[in-house]
């Protein structure tokens, strides 16, 4: 949701949940690696919501390429048996809505009923009248349960004339490469490059050796002509998608003086990293990450590259040549073991300790656990994925998918995909936050109508997600105790919205949960209360006073970032077309006046002559 990502643009990166998926178990499970199928599987990926994607890539030897397919394909001769009406189908790339994440395109996804959506435009051609209508339409939506609309952005058309080669165990068409998913990235976020819908991208990369494709059943031999510089992956990222990557020399830079880094208009929160004052005040870093804001509007970048794991055929590449671009192994992920009952409830693993409220007692960075192992296909196997994937979120770890759900891939049947990247969410409850425009129809046993829901409120029933609540209700509020992102107290009185900053207690301010993780410590903190209270909800910093539909922090006179809705910016409005209208107006009055003064002198310039008038002027 664009909402949860807004309201987490103050926590360093490695301290984010997203979740991931392995595109071997999602696109290639049936051993078919085909171009137009790869690029709608990912299509459909992206646009649900999958922020990490981890890909498999094979050097290829006899190509001196990297491709997907585990076999390799050889240039000449005979190498492989083309399979009928294997024509790589075009696919639709759709792009992610902020907050009701858009699914691609494609038939199985328009059968399911979700209607398309017209997408936005680039961050550069946003207009207010078009921000106005983004938040509208795609922030206050939210619902868990409804299907997101069909947003189709841009189209990539693989060449449909490749044919499906028959490869012993595997199918694959000789251009299925590397540069299948760095042509789709790149449009991926050239289309949702806008204040809305853009968000981070992490790529992580497994490096194999490619099978003989005389023996595609056996394990690869070692290459003996690894990728030359040219070949390297780096290489090859940079070339295609080099200014929208934050690397590691970027990295690496910023961390040595974040007085001209990092502590710019939308700081990090230090709490979350080590800081070092060096001699002049000049504020450093050995472990910390930048925020999602930082890196995407100061710099506009989208996507991190790093390692996963080599095959031992693969050892004497040439890591060292990647390291300024691709970030080493496990400094993207932290693999977490994760216990959890059938019916998907931790009971070890989550990163909740209620006697640690410090970020260093309680380390979930880059923290990344498994939602299923291997093969399913059982609806109630799904079901528990889902309560577990839900879980993991709130105890601070990304749910990462490698398992082909219910036998089906993303491009065949995205919807089960979809729906556990929506369950991924931590933040509000189901069917919220609720349109805040319309009012409920009156009935006999309540008020002729309902509140306008502008306020957010914590509820303990519901696990502390959140709800759109009528502001002028008198809650108590969630105070953030200084300096410990995991510490909270509640108010001691209800009070309404409007004054819930001034309740919050000595040393503590008036805030919202930015993490799952923090808002499960929220959530324990509610249930600590009296029996008369602790099923009451809590005001959290979390309002969408200003603008219907834009949630933003900040008490509720925060205004929403996406268009001016101010009396200033409503003059400038109308203030703007009035002067040059009438600046056309005087232009016009004087193109007449002008007329009008040389006709007079015309007129006193004619003479009588025999059959009527003779006007003087230019010869003929």
């Amino acid at each position: 949701m664009q909402s949860q990502r807004d309201i987490a643009r103050h926590i360093p990166i490695n301290f984010v949940t997203y979740p991931g998926i392995s595109l071997s178990a999602a696109c290639f499970s049936h051993k078919r690696y085909d171009d137009g199928d790869a690029v709608s599987c990912m299509s459909n990926l992206l646009s649900a919501g999958f922020q990490r994607l981890v890909i498999d890539l094979y050097w290829d030897e006899g190509r001196q390429l990297w491709s997907f397919c585990p076999v390799s394909i050889l240039t000449f001769g005979v190498s492989a048996s083309p399979t009928p009406g294997s024509s790589a189908p075009n696919s639709t790339l759709a792009s992610r809505s902020s907050s009701s994440t858009a699914v691609a395109a494609g038939s199985s996804l328009l059968s399911a009923g979700l209607s398309p959506a017209s997408s936005i435009k680039g961050r550069a051609e946003l207009t207010p009248s078009v921000s106005l209508l983004s938040s509208r339409n795609l922030l206050s939506s939210g619902s868990l349960n409804t299907p997101p609309s069909l947003s189709p952005t841009a189209s990539i058309s693989p060449s449909p004339n490749t044919p499906l080669l028959d490869l012993g165990p595997y199918f694959c068409t000789s251009s299925i490469n590397v540069s299948t998913v760095t042509s789709l990235l790149l449009s991926y976020i050239q289309e949702t490059e806008n204040t809305l819908d853009a968000h981070l991208l992490y790529l992580i990369i497994n490096i194999h050796a490619a099978a003989s494709a005389s023996s595609a059943s056996l394990p690869a031999q070692k290459p003996k002509t690894l990728p030359q510089p040219a070949n390297l992956l780096s290489t090859i990222f940079q070339n295609d998608l080099s200014p929208y990557m934050y690397t590691p020399t970027l990295l690496r830079t910023e961390r040595q003086d974040l007085n001209q880094s990092w502590y710019g208009s939308d700081p990090p929160d230090h709490h979350y990293f080590t800081v070092r004052i060096l001699p002049g005040d000049i504020h450093s870093t050995i472990d910390g990450w930048p925020n999602e804001a930082h890196v995407e509007f100061t710099h506009g970048r989208r996507l991190l590259v790093g390692w996963g794991s080599a095959d031992p055929q693969m050892s004497q590449y040439n890591f060292t040549g990647d390291n300024g671009t691709i970030f080493q192994k496990d400094e993207l992920e932290a693999e977490t073991a994760v216990s959890a009952t059938s019916s998907g409830v931790i009971t070890d693993g989550c990163f909740f300790s209620p006697s640690s409220t410090k970020v260093d007692e309680t380390n979930s960075s880059w923290a990344l656990g498994a939602v299923l192992e291997g093969p399913n296909s059982a609806t109630e196997a799904l079901d528990s994925a889902l309560n577990l994937t839900t879980n993991l979120a709130s105890c601070g770890i990304s749910p990462f998918l490698n398992t082909t759900l219910l036998n089906v891939t993303a491009s065949q049947g995205p919807t089960q995909y979809l729906s556990l990247s929506y369950h991924s969410t931590w933040s509000w409850e189901a069917n919220q936050p609720q349109n805040t425009s319309r009012y409920a129809p009156p009935t006999a046993s309540s008020i002729p109508s309902s509140p306008l829901l502008r306020c957010a409120a914590a509820n303990p029933r519901s696990s502390g997600r959140w709800r759109a609540d009528d502001c002028s209700r008198r809650y108590s509020a969630a105070c953030r105790v200084a300096s410990l992102p995991y510490g909270w107290r509640i108010a001691p009185y209800a009070t309404t919205y409007g004054f819930a900053s001034e309740a919050c207690p000595s040393g503590t301010t008036f805030s919202a949960p930015r993490t799952g993780l923090e808002n499960l410590y929220l959530h324990h903190k509610m249930l600590e209360r009296s029996d008369d209270d602790r099923n009451t909800p809590v005001w959290i910093d979390f309002n969408s006073m200003n603008t219907e539909g834009c949630w933003v922090t900040g008490g509720p006179n925060a205004t929403c970032p996406y268009f001016d809705n101010t009396d200033e910016g409503r003059r400038r409005t109308v203030i703007v077309p009035i002067i040059a209208a009438i600046i056309i107006l005087f232009i016009a009055g004087l193109t007449i006046f002008v007329k009008c003064g040389a006709n007079r002198r015309v007129s006193r310039r004619r003479k009588r002559v025999e059959g009527g008038w003779e006007y003087e002027g230019v010869p003929s």
